[in-house]
């Protein structure tokens, strides 16, 4: 019998759609995008259903509150479920339908001004930073450790 998987559907659902980042507030500077789509795969039916079953509903439940929020500049995130049924076959076969790690990458890097990924050290210093004294002063502010990726 195979290990049941170690779904981390929901923690990547929610970076992801925390990373496309709309909080209600500034002036968007990138355009809005005609589609948004994230897919959540795992075993939704099956033998291990009983795993995936409470993380779709995780997820479900973050685009739910992402799009009410107003989604990605303005569109709506579309969830695609993808049930690899505790299959590593199917499992491989839906993850060919969706971009490689490096597409999406490379999409997610194009709007941020340094055209790259945040490195955990550096959300690390900031909250060092804000746990200092020298932030004493700093009192219900937002700062993004994004690259320059356009958080609202």
């Amino acid at each position: 019998m195979a290990k049941p998987k170690i779904l981390v559907l929901v923690a990547m659902a929610t970076l992801g759609l925390a990373a496309c980042g709309n909080t209600g507030g500034g002036t968007p500077a990138a355009s809005k995008p005609d589609k948004v789509q994230i897919a959540a795969e795992g075993p939704f039916t099956g033998d291990q259903a009983s795993i995936g079953k409470g993380a779709l509903q995780a997820i479900q439940l973050a685009v739910k509150d992402f799009n009410k929020a107003g989604g990605v500049n303005g569109t709506q995130v579309q969830l695609l479920i993808w049930d690899d049924q505790h299959s590593a076959q199917t499992a491989q076969t839906l993850q060919a339908q969706g971009i490689s790690e490096e597409e999406a990458r490379r999409q997610f890097t194009d709007g941020a001004a340094l055209r790259r990924m945040v490195a955990a050290d550096e959300v690390a210093a900031a909250c060092v930073f804000l746990a200092s004294d020298a932030a004493a002063a700093i009192s219900g502010e937002d700062l993004n450790v994004s690259a320059g990726l356009v958080m609202y």
